[in-house]
């Protein structure tokens, strides 16, 4: 039989990784066992993005790559000794550091000094003192002098040293949260670290304002935000909207803005209310194409089913740039927002106003542990074609209603996050 062509098994391949459901890319390890051609390729998209000790408490969205091989950190170090070429293939590792690891830390430091191609690295531990490690930081050190790196995350972390940051050289991306900072023992960098987005969690609003206030040793910004093109903010208190205000007014080229909220009796009521006036503060209405909005509502949730948003865009009209709105919306299945024309808030908004936009997507995502579809589900079907005339008929832009299902375990209901 003829061999068939590399590039051609590699077609397949990446074909077969997007049609997958499961994210840890069952069919594809299967395909792996065909032949040394097949092998070869299916390493490269079965550990391309590696999660190890991934958190199992509480529902949260799908990974942005789509697809992840998950490990612990037993089965991964027996994985890189048993198969040490793999670390080549190794391009996205999120590493939950467990308490157990935290008692061996010459492991984990044994596993992190193997890394030699990584482009984004996460790492997460509530308690982890990143400036009291002596034993890892070594191992730290070697992934952020990756060349490679561009995307660095930090979550649950205290003793950060944000001087840090100035190591990889072609960093584009840093994410953080709940993340505390710690004075650095040594001279502040010359030159400011410049980055493409920046990705902000909870309760991060020291942070953010060290990070506003933080300077090189020539008095320059030591994080150029001024560059800064694309920006996610997550509000879970009121010191997070804070934070907000006094980042954004230091923005001037930003792009694109990425907000979450909730809403729900354990929620604080927090919601989008002053976004318009956060924005009109600073450069984005002139800078800003697009703008993406993601809430959780939850039974008994009392600003409406948009969190607030609609209200802040109709008072953003004829003072923006915005060519692209996404709005992600994750319902509890018992909610009870269907009521009303709450849903048509949004329509009447966009209704003048915006000379730019072109497109404007909604998402509605039910969480659930049941597929049979529900009643509010069917009652939403309608929702979509009926209350949104406007933005319907309008032939400059493209709208979408789309609705979406994930099925959560009993136990996570109550427990998500966005």
């Amino acid at each position: 039989m003829p061999s068939i062509p590399l590039d051609v098994v590699e077609l397949i391949i990446d074909a077969l990784v997007q049609v997958e459901d499961d994210p840890s890319l069952p069919a594809t390890k299967a395909c792996s066992l065909a032949c040394y051609d097949f092998s070869v390729v299916c390493r490269k998209r079965i550990f391309a993005h590696i999660v190890v000790n991934q958190r199992n408490n509480m529902y949260t969205p799908p990974p942005k790559f789509g697809w992840q091989h998950r490990a612990t950190t037993a089965t991964f170090e027996e994985l890189l000794r048993k198969s040490p070429e793999i670390v080549d293939h190794i391009h996205s590792l999120d590493y939950s550091v467990t308490p157990d690891d935290l008692n061996h830390l010459e492991v984990l430091g044994q596993i992190l000094i193997k890394m030699t191609q990584l482009k984004s690295f996460t790492i997460r531990c509530f308690g982890f003192k990143w400036n009291n490690t002596p034993q890892l930081r070594p191992a730290l050190l070697h992934i952020l002098d990756l060349p490679t790196l561009v995307d660095f995350n930090l979550d649950g972390i205290t003793g950060f040293y944000l001087e840090d940051l100035s190591r990889p050289k072609n960093l584009e991306e840093f994410g953080f949260d709940s993340v505390e900072t710690s004075k650095f023992p040594f001279a502040s960098p010359d030159l400011p670290v410049k980055l493409r987005s920046m990705d902000i969690g909870s309760f991060c609003s020291a942070t953010v304002f060290e990070i506003c206030a933080k300077k090189c040793t020539n008095g320059q910004p030591f994080l150029d935000l001024a560059t800064l093109q694309e920006l996610t903010i997550r509000w879970f208190s009121d010191e997070d909207v804070d934070a907000s205000f006094f980042l954004l007014s230091h923005c001037n080229a930003l792009t694109s803005l990425r907000y979450y909220a909730a809403d729900g009796p354990d929620a604080d009521e927090l919601s989008f209310q002053d976004l318009s006036s956060i924005l009109a503060l600073s450069s984005a209405t002139r800078t800003l194409k697009y703008l993406e909005a993601h809430t959780l509502y939850a039974l008994g949730g009392s600003l409406g089913v948009y969190n607030g948003l609609a209200d802040e865009l109709a008072k953003m009209a004829n003072n923006n740039v915005i060519e692209q709105i996404k709005i992600e919306i994750f319902i509890q299945m018992m909610s009870d927002c269907d009521r009303g024309d709450e849903w048509g808030a949004l329509d009447r908004a966009l209704a003048s106003g915006w000379r730019y936009l072109r497109r404007c997507s909604v998402i509605v995502v039910f969480i659930g542990n049941s597929p049979v579809v529900s009643g509010l589900e069917e009652a939403l079907l309608h929702v979509g074609k009926t209350r949104f005339p406007r933005l319907s008929a309008n032939r400059d832009v493209l709208f979408e209603f789309i609705l979406q299902k994930e099925l959560v375990p009993d136990s996570l209901i109550n427990n998500v996050r966005l």
